[in-house]
């Protein structure tokens, strides 16, 4: 489930986050996925 999305500079940094709240007994939230699933790709040799 996605609850959270951080974004990190070529250093490492986080530079920015997002987090949503969860409850207990609900399904993740489907507009969180859909962020996910559309961020551009990066360099698996650059990737965390």
């Amino acid at each position: 489930h996605v609850t959270s999305l951080e974004a990190y500079d070529a250093k490492g940094e986080m530079i920015i986050q997002f987090f949503g709240k969860r409850k207990e007994g609900f399904d993740e939230r489907r507009s969180w996925r859909t962020i996910i699933e559309n961020l551009p790709k990066a360099d698996a040799s650059v990737a965390a």
